[in-house]
Order: structure tokens, then C-alpha cells, then sequence
């Protein structure tokens, strides 16, 4: 298939002389995916060795789902690295910046003292699009660190299950406005942005119903792939260090060990 990257929205700007040739594109994806995921079973059916896998996808669009929940919370996700998304879906866990962490972690507290479920609309900057929505599972335990991310810098993690995995362009959604981040569109969001209750079941019923032309579930063996790289450079790295380390310690004991003798 594609670049994993052919899967992202074109910008605005383009947008507009892309929609033909998408339009056709899509429907040919479609036919491959499955119809609309208001069923959701050709969709698992096509992808049933990944999501039979790991138990967190046992939900991904499941029958029943309630687009209009009475009380929920929703934030949005936004992710530097599709690479990371993967490894969402893979280990079911999820990390932010320790801000962000506090702010879902308080979000968290806050629904579930209610019985309210969290729901996270994932996206990656820059790729013009959403790519799925999971519920938060369990607080952030902010001692907790993986060893996964592609960049050390994210620390504290928190259990989620997946829900939808689809891309759904910006412009399904930009009509969305949130009045508690100045009228912006929902797609104009910051990382950890909350989501009011009216405009989250918006987000919930186009998530949900949205005809799936494509998913970074057609991607996962392409990162698989790529993760197991990172991991090997990541290690020759960390064995060139040590060896950096260790000639350093000898030259230091040999320097120690002259300055010995000619004292002597």
C-alpha cells in the first residue's frame, strides 16, 4: 500500500482540487475496509488477526456504541508521532506531558466519581485529519515509564481502549466549535483540550458513523517494522555510550596511574 503518510488530509488549501480523485480513492478503500462502521463487522473482519490480538481493541467499532451519552468527558489527543498512535493501539497505554497528564488525570477523577466515561479524539499534527477515538481506562500513574515512545522525553501512562480507528478529515469536523477555547474549531485544538458535553456527542456521531476509506490499522505492520528498527538503533546507541564511558574510565586510570609513578 501507500506511504503511511499518503493516508493524511491534504491541507485546506489543496483540499478543495483533491476531492475528486479522494472521492474515488475512497470508495475503492472502501470496498476493501468495509461499508459504514455503523455495522462495524467488515471492518473487523478485515482486520481481525490485529484487533483478535489485543484485548484493549476488542470495542473497535462494536455494535450498541452511544454516540449521546447523558454525562462524559472528552479531550483532545494530539500526538507528534503516528509512530506513537501505533504503539497506543498495540500496548494500549498512553502518555502526555506532565501538564497534560494532570489535566486528563483530574478529568478522569472528576467523570468517574460521577460514573462518566472520558473519551480521547486522537489526531498527529500536521496530518489534517483524526485518527480515532479510546476511553480512558485508569488514572495516570505518573511514576510509570515506557520505553516504547520514539523520543525518552514522555514519562507517566495511563490504560485506554480503543473505540474507533479511522481517519476522518479535518473537514468532517471543523464545524465543531468549542465555547471554552474561544469559538475555535474542535480540529484547532491544543493537546488536553477539553471537550463540552454538547460538542462531544457531535464528535461521538460523526466518529462513529463516518464511512471508513481508510485506518492506521493498514499501517500497523509498517510501524511493527519500524519500531523494531528504532529499538536496535536505540541499543547500538546506548552500547556506544557505555564503551564511550568505559575508555574514558580507563584513560582517566591510566593518566591516575603515571601521575602515580612519577611521584614515585
Amino acid at each position: 500500500r501507500p506511504a503511511p503518510s499518503a493516508r493524511s488530509e491534504p491541507d485546506a488549501s489543496s483540499a478543495a482540487s483533491a476531492a475528486g480523485a479522494g472521492a474515488a480513492a475512497g470508495a475503492a478503500v472502501s470496498a476493501g475496509l468495509g461499508a459504514a462502521s455503523a455495522g462495524g463487522e467488515p471492518f473487523r473482519a478485515r482486520f481481525s488477526a490485529i484487533i483478535s490480538r489485543y484485548p484493549h481493541l476488542s470495542e473497535v467499532e462494536a455494535a450498541g456504541f452511544d454516540s449521546n451519552p447523558a454525562a462524559a468527558r472528552m479531550f483532545v489527543i494530539k500526538s507528534f508521532s503516528e509512530d506513537d498512535v501505533q504503539k497506543c493501539i498495540k500496548y494500549g497505554v498512553w502518555a502526555s506531558t506532565d501538564s497534560g497528564n494532570r489535566r486528563l488525570n483530574q478529568g478522569y477523577a472528576e467523570a468517574t466519581a460521577v460514573g462518566a466515561p472520558v473519551y480521547l479524539l486522537f489526531s498527529v499534527n500536521g496530518s489534517g485529519q483524526s485518527c480515532g477515538v479510546a476511553r480512558m481506562e485508569s488514572a495516570v500513574d505518573f511514576g510509570q515509564k515506557m520505553d516504547f515512545w520514539e523520543k525518552d522525553k514522555w514519562s507517566g501512562a495511563f490504560r485506554v481502549k480503543w473505540l474507533f480507528i479511522k481517519d476522518v478529515p479535518n473537514g468532517r469536523l471543523r464545524h465543531i466549535t468549542l465555547p471554552n477555547n474561544e469559538n475555535k474549531p474542535v480540529t484547532n485544538s491544543r493537546d488536553t483540550q477539553d471537550v463540552p458535553l454538547p460538542q462531544l456527542r457531535q464528535v461521538l456521531k460523526i466518529m462513529s458513523t463516518h464511512q471508513i476509506q481508510s485506518s492506521l490499522l493498514e499501517d500497523f505492520d509498517f510501524y511493527e517494522q519500524r519500531a523494531a528498527e528504532l529499538k536496535a538503533k536505540k541499543e547500538k546507541e546506548k552500547q556506544r555510550k557505555l564503551q564511550r564511558e568505559q575508555a574514558a574510565a580507563a584513560g582517566a586510570d591510566d593518566v591516575a596511574a603515571t601521575d602515580a609513578g612519577a611521584a614515585l
